[in-house]
């Protein structure tokens, strides 16, 4: 299994950062998860963020690619 797949990525991505940004909390000092508690949201947006980004590219790669210009219409 290969994770250099930008769909792998994208899918696993937020998967395994939401479960680290749930379990992290529990798994650690209280003091320490306090403070934590509040930076979890920028970390959330921030990945979103990323994944979007990606995905965005990944968009605007693909349809920089079709040759609009020789599609055939009814052929």
């Amino acid at each position: 299994m290969t994770f250099t797949d930008p769909l792998s990525i994208i899918t696993l991505v937020p998967l395994l950062s939401g479960l680290l940004l749930l379990i992290l909390p529990n798994v650690l000092p209280q003091h320490i998860s306090q403070r934590m508690q509040s930076s979890v949201r920028n970390v959330a947006i921030g990945l979103s963020t990323a994944v979007f980004a990606l995905t965005t590219l990944i968009f605007l790669g693909t349809i920089g690619q079709i040759d609009w210009l020789s599609i055939g219409m009814g052929s």
